[in-house]
């Protein structure tokens, strides 16, 4: 079978439009684009989709980097827009056949797109329907640690990166098949946006992706791990704030998931959630009395009526 890069050396590679979403995260976009810019795959652009940054986030890419195409937003609309954004523009170049995703607090393996077009040429050729390719993403301030190798999909109808704070083995490289991708890093295929849509923007933030992995499973649509593509991640690079920041991201996070487990799940899939849900908010309380976090059960409890209510 012939690689990509054997293609490439016979017609132009396929063009990958990267997506980069950006909030007041000027100090990581020093470290992550140079990796961008140092990639072995020739044929790619890059659009920042900037979420209402006051850090100069804007004026130090346009300075250093003016082959990159900024989408200046007047304020920060969250993750599920500000990638539909970055789509919505990828999109009016027929051209373009891939859309990446890769977060703006990560360095990049020099191999890291090339090896995600690789895999989903390779499954354009065996005609298999995958939408969705995931990096291997490791931690930045410890490479032997695996940050995600995948989300994959839990019995009582939620989703969790595989493999998150195990020392890699390479125990996960054989394991291709997972539920969806995690933002942090991915490729996604043109075709399964315009078949199945893109972000729900009411999301705001956090599982818009599991919410999207859904709806294309339901029209046959896959997504597969790419082990060597490798993304080293920081880690909250655009999100750890106060501890009042905190406790919003974590009733923002925890809705979301619920609103999933409400859309896609089957009756048993809520009523385990809902006992998975109630624990965890006893153990947060618990450490919280116990003076070891300050979160509580407060956001948990408050993210729980949406598994039964109206979601607005």
């Amino acid at each position: 079978m012939r690689t990509v890069y054997d293609r490439c050396r016979q017609v132009e590679c396929p063009k990958v439009t990267i997506v980069i979403l950006n909030w007041n995260s000027k100090k990581h976009l020093s470290e992550c684009l140079p990796s961008v810019f140092n990639q072995s795959y020739p044929n790619y652009e890059v659009i920042l989709v900037d979420n209402g940054s006051t850090d100069g986030s804007v004026e130090f890419v346009r300075e250093n980097y003016p082959q990159v195409k900024i989408i200046k937003l007047d304020k920060n609309y969250g993750t599920a827009k500000g990638y539909n954004i970055g789509i919505e523009e990828a999109l009016k170049d027929e051209n373009v056949r891939y859309i990446a995703f890769l977060d703006n607090d990560t360095k990049a393996d020099r191999n890291w797109l090339s090896e995600l077009v690789k895999a989903a040429e390779n499954d354009e050729e065996m005609r298999k329907k995958v939408g969705m390719w995931a990096s291997k993403i490791l931690r930045m301030d410890n490479p032997k640690v695996i940050d995600t190798t995948g989300v994959i999909l839990k019995w009582w109808g939620t989703t969790i990166n595989r493999g998150r704070g195990e020392i890699d083995r390479g125990q996960f490289d054989n394991k291709l098949n997972i539920f969806c991708a995690n933002t942090t890093s991915c490729l996604f295929k043109r075709e399964m946006f315009e078949e199945v849509g893109l972000f729900d923007e009411s999301f705001f933030a956090d599982h818009e992706l599991p919410d999207l992995a859904w709806r294309a499973r339901k029209k046959g649509w896959k997504a597969k791990y790419v082990p060597t593509s490798i993304v080293y991640h920081r880690g909250g690079g655009t999100t750890k704030r106060s501890e009042e920041f905190e406790r919003k991201m974590i009733f923002l996070a925890t809705r979301n998931r619920t609103r999933v487990v409400k859309r896609h799940g089957i009756l048993l899939q809520k009523i385990l959630y809902m006992l998975f849900l109630l624990k965890t908010a006893a153990m947060s309380e618990l450490g919280k009395r116990l003076r070891k976090n300050s979160i509580g059960a407060e956001p948990y409890m408050k993210a729980l009526k949406y598994l039964w209510c109206d979601e607005k």
